[in-house]
């Protein structure tokens, strides 16, 4: 039985796997975002595409604020985020899933709290990041499409737009990350501010740094063609199995993340029933 609208956030473009798509524009404090709704074998889903729908939007100018706020005006309490993703290891090859546990955080954009400027301190507690229950249905599905599926994995996050250097690269692999992105970092921490179910399962379509001589964007053997070529292939069928074993009901902590972490008032606009 399919549960209440689950939010889907996309790099590359997902409207193809949905039925009957319609476009909604949601107002937040911090301006406009825009989704997809639309149902995969029924299941309501508001899909969020990070770069917009040509991919016109940079790394760094995203609205990451008004992109999770929306969700929660539209009633969305899960969101399932999926991300292509560099390799810093050389056994996890391209074409790999990776639900992931952790994460480091190398970004230095700011806008990482919706509470900055009103009143209110917010420090949210993200010792365990990920909601326990969407990573336990995203591996669970994963597993039952493909064995290229790495249960637990490190993200470490830098700003972009550009690619990482090798001295970074080494830098990473040297504490313990196991991929790099550019996106997690804003959206994980936001989603724990709005007591929204996060989950993410990365793709790795290219070696990192330092592993690999050049990185190809564009063109044959690319990261986007190896993308295409198979990961996108199966994400229909993970979703499908990942929402399947997602329960009616919520019963982890996100969704008691803020009343235990904050001081003074919280705005009006965040009481307000979503």
């Amino acid at each position: 039985m399919p549960v209440e609208r689950v939010g889907l956030i996309a790099t590359y473009n997902m409207t193809d796997f949905l039925e009957g798509v319609t476009e909604e524009r949601v107002s937040t404090p911090w301006g406009e975002a825009h989704y997809s709704l639309g149902e995969l074998d029924s299941q309501p889903v508001v899909l969020l595409q990070r770069y917009g729908r040509g991919m016109e939007m940079i790394q760094h100018l995203i609205n990451f604020r008004a992109n999770i706020w929306g969700f929660r005006e539209l009633g969305v309490q899960r969101v399932i985020a999926t991300d292509g993703v560099g390799s810093l290891r050389r056994d996890l090859e391209p074409g790999t899933f990776v639900v992931v546990d952790d994460f480091l955080d190398f970004t230095s954009k700011g806008r990482l709290s919706f509470f900055e400027e009103h009143g209110c301190s917010v420090r949210i507690d993200v010792s365990t990041p990920f909601c326990p229950t969407l990573r336990a249905a995203f591996i669970k599905g994963t597993r039952q499409v493909t064995s290229a599926v790495r249960e637990e994995g490190v993200l470490v996050g830098s700003d972009g737009p550009r690619f990482e250097t090798r001295a970074e690269g080494r830098m990473f692999r040297q504490l313990g990350a196991d991929i790099v992105g550019t996106l997690l970092i804003p959206e994980i921490v936001l989603a724990r501010e709005a007591e929204i179910c996060l989950a993410l399962l990365c793709i790795v379509i290219n070696y990192g740094p330092g592993l690999e001589a050049t990185i190809d964007r564009r063109g044959p053997g690319s990261m986007e063609e190896k993308y295409y070529e198979g990961p996108h292939r199966q994400l229909p069928a993970i979703l499908r199995e990942t929402f399947a074993h997602i329960p009616p009901e919520r019963e982890c902590i996100c969704t008691r993340a803020v009343p235990q972490t904050a001081f003074g008032h919280l705005p009006t606009w965040y009481r307000k029933e979503s």
